[in-house]
């Protein structure tokens, strides 16, 4: 079942976007939206609301062209195999390289957002059909901190945020990091979960249409989860939205313990248990507790601790430390980052 695109919102306005904390399911969900015939979902992060737009928006278009094909994360779709590795093997790079730049310094275009005629284009090189097209659809997760810019910028969009455990969170960032000696530092990892929950909290109404999606119910019940998501986008229920998939090909995931996988898979849900110890836990129940109630997840701690809040985490590095500490008092006394984060730099 197919449906005609909205005959009311140009392309360019018949946005949708996707934030939520890192590690949160925003690429998971991204990928499910992906086979969609009423969607245009653009595969890869672009930093477009939170880079371009304030950063590069005074500047030549052929800097902002610049960074989306060669220094953002969109560059994995323009790159050739020498420098981008294994992505996308068979998707035709140079074609809609070709097509996205010729688009994009076309006169008839100089008032177009990139962003649109990036999708645009995508859809071309892939022949899928532009008629049918609903809503496109980018994915970043700091794209909670740009609410009112995509006010401004796109006054129609529609925005999935999304929500995980922050325990959960956590853990998948320890995972990563244990696996590949990444720096950790536990309040970096903790704060933006805060903002997003500060923004979901009410204080100040959305100026927009927002849906939020808890990544443990999208497991749990995928189904239940998109077709919620269906009504949402304004597009019919269809049973591809079950399977992941990236440019048409399956996605096999990026679980943080790097577990391989070809559906939704509900192991991530409990993980943190046996990932996080005792004092990890306490230190993000500490910061989160009031808002993790509020979305459903119980804290199983006190929260309050005191030596425990001073000595250093095993996986701490000393510079690591010391931020970590700066950061939470400054939210444990101020609530610095337990308000709505809009418009960052």
């Amino acid at each position: 079942m197919t449906m005609n695109a909205r005959t009311d919102l140009t392309f360019d306005q018949r946005a949708c976007f996707i934030a939520g904390p890192d590690k949160s399911g925003t690429t998971l969900v991204c990928s499910l939206l992906e086979g969609h015939p009423n969607l245009a979902v653009f595969p890869e992060e672009t930093n477009y609301m939170r880079t371009v737009l304030p950063r590069l928006g005074g500047k030549p278009r052929s800097e902002q062209l610049d960074y989306l094909l060669r220094k953002g994360p969109s560059r994995m779709l323009f790159l050739p195999p020498t420098e981008s590795g294994n992505s996308y093997p068979g998707f035709p790079k140079g074609e809609y390289l070709q097509a996205f730049r010729q688009a994009a310094l076309a006169p008839e275009n100089r008032e177009r957002d990139l962003l649109a005629i990036m999708i645009e284009e995508l859809m071309k090189v892939r022949n899928l059909p532009l008629d049918q097209v609903v809503r496109w659809v980018e994915k970043t997760p700091d794209n909670a901190y740009c609410t009112r810019r995509i006010e401004e910028r796109f006054p129609f969009a529609k925005v999935l945020v999304m929500m995980r455990d922050p325990r959960a969170k956590i853990a998948a960032h320890l995972e990563l990091m244990r696996l590949s000696d990444r720096p950790f530092s536990i309040f970096n990892n903790i704060r933006n979960w805060l903002q997003t929950a500060a923004l979901l909290r009410g204080d100040h109404p959305l100026p927009f249409n927002v849906h939020v999606i808890r990544f443990e119910d999208l497991l749990r019940e995928p189904e239940k989860e998109m077709r919620r998501v269906c009504s949402f986008l304004e597009i019919p229920w269809d049973p591809v939205l079950l399977k992941p998939t990236k440019v048409g090909e399956p996605w096999g995931g990026n679980s943080a313990s790097l577990t391989n996988f070809q559906a939704i898979d509900t192991r991530p849900i409990d993980r943190w248990r046996s990932v996080l110890s005792e004092r990890e836990i306490a230190w993000v129940e500490l910061h989160c507790a009031p808002d993790m109630k509020r979305f459903g997840y119980e804290p199983i701690t006190s929260g309050a601790f005191f030596r425990g809040w001073f000595r250093r985490l095993p996986e701490e590095r000393i510079a690591s430390y010391f931020k970590s500490r700066w950061f939470s008092s400054r939210d444990l006394f101020w609530k610095r980052f337990s308000k709505a984060a809009e418009n960052y730099p």
